[in-house]
């Protein structure tokens, strides 16, 4: 019997094959919703009646929510929209007079919405070892802690 030897032409075929690196499965796609505690930082102007002033930096404060949405074109790189807002409100009663001296009492209320939408350019970062998923959308691998 006569045994074909193996060709060098098949072997660099199975080298080739062997050195590709694995597929990794990755999310085209992320939605994302936030929200929590806000505090705008601009400064209370020192015209500002001090009774104004502590209404004013009550309206500082707020909550803050969003949402976004990301198409990633390459596993780390990404494009997307994002949506960001503020609310805060006070209420107060106030007195002062009038230009005739008259002392006038009155409701004094705000409602504050800032609101912003824009373009954004996103990047992510995939540890491969880690006990948790980040945002991004792979497989979890929890690996045990020795």
């Amino acid at each position: 019997m006569c045994q074909a030897a193996s060709s060098p032409l098949r072997n660099r075929e199975r080298e080739q094959v062997q050195e590709q690196e694995p597929i990794r499965e990755y999310s085209k796609f992320r939605f994302g919703l936030e929200g929590g505690g806000g505090f705008r930082l601009g400064k209370i102007s020192n015209d500002v009646s001090d009774d104004f002033k502590s209404y004013t930096k009550k309206l500082r404060r707020g909550f803050v929510y969003g949402a976004d949405a990301t198409w990633f074109f390459k596993e780390f790189m990404g494009v997307g929209l994002r949506y960001k807002a503020f609310s805060a409100s006070n209420g107060a009663t106030v007195t002062g007079t009038d230009e005739n001296g008259t002392t006038v009492t009155g409701k004094l209320k705000d409602n504050i919405q800032i609101s912003f939408i824009g373009p954004m350019f996103c990047t992510r970062f995939f540890q491969q070892k880690r006990l948790a998923c980040p945002h991004g959308g792979y497989r979890c691998r929890l690996h045990k802690l020795s």
